[in-house]
């Protein structure tokens, strides 16, 4: 038997890095599962300034002229529609409803028909069976479109359902992708997964505060696992997707690219950085 793994300890040099962060991504989480923070987020004087950045509007009508700005300027995009952490089958069958809307919307712009959607908001933690229902009425809609889903991940807890899901999604429509987390112990054993099935990985490092039993703490480790997963996508075969800001990771990926050359990487094997426009879907 193996001894347990002790939990790897954070430098305070690693907590003064990680403390921005961290709250960045408490803030987004929270918009994530409030709408009504969300909107109040966007219109406050103190807070629309930073929020501005990543929330392209409250109504879909708002959300879509910026996400033309920046396709105009070279970036591919990939719609969020924010709301409230569902608690009934009808909030989360209205979710699904505003993504069905998004879709078409995106496509007849001519726009990336490219969303995200967290499972819980389609009901996942209240009835697997709605949640699946839900989730293949987004995808009936993004056929309808050529589109593109991708599944967030959300906290360790539900990794497990989150991917019974995607596959289950991706077998009905292989135009689907997955969210992954540097920061959890066992991303590189999904990654692989992922690869033999053939899906598409968008790379993170991971928004929650996970235990220590399950994720990796030091800011360092997290970093040299998303360097690992992301050195094992790029030479995959497939068109995956590196979701940071972190310039050492970006010329890390670059210089990846080059080290191995074109004769060592697929020609169909691309990633591209993931630029999110994230609607409140009032």
């Amino acid at each position: 038997m193996l001894p347990p793994r002790k939990a790897d300890p954070m430098s305070i040099a690693d907590a003064v890095r990680v403390l921005p962060h961290r709250t960045m991504r408490t803030l987004f989480i929270s918009l994530s599962q409030r709408r009504s923070l969300a909107r109040m987020a966007v219109r406050s004087p103190l807070t629309r300034p930073v929020v501005a950045r990543f929330v392209a509007g409250e109504t879909l009508e708002e959300a879509l002229p910026a996400i033309a700005t920046l396709e105009r300027a070279g970036l591919r995009t990939t719609v969020d529609v924010l709301g409230e952490s569902v608690t009934s089958p009808e909030l989360a069958s209205a979710a699904a409803d505003r993504y069905i809307a998004t879709l078409p919307a995106l496509a007849s712009r001519g726009l990336d028909a490219n969303v995200s959607v967290k499972l819980t908001q389609m009901g996942m933690e209240i009835d697997r069976e709605l949640c699946r229902s839900n989730v293949m009425r987004i995808l009936d809609a993004a056929r309808a479109v050529d589109g593109f889903v991708r599944f967030d991940m959300e906290d360790h807890s539900r990794t497990d359902a989150t991917l019974a899901i995607w596959r289950e999604a991706h077998e009905a429509y292989p135009r689907t992708g997955i969210v992954i987390q540097s920061s959890l112990r066992r991303s590189a054993a999904d990654v692989e997964m992922i690869i033999a099935a053939g899906g598409r990985v968008r790379l993170c490092k991971g928004a929650y505060d996970e235990p220590s039993s399950v994720a990796y703490v030091n800011k360092s480790t997290v970093d040299a696992n998303y360097a690992k997963l992301m050195e094992r996508l790029l030479t995959s075969g497939s068109y995956h997707a590196l979701a940071t800001h972190d310039p050492r990771l970006i010329a890390r990926a670059i210089e990846i690219v080059e080290r191995k050359g074109s004769a060592a990487i697929s020609s169909s094997s691309r990633c591209s950085t993931a630029c999110g426009a994230i609607c409140s879907g009032r």
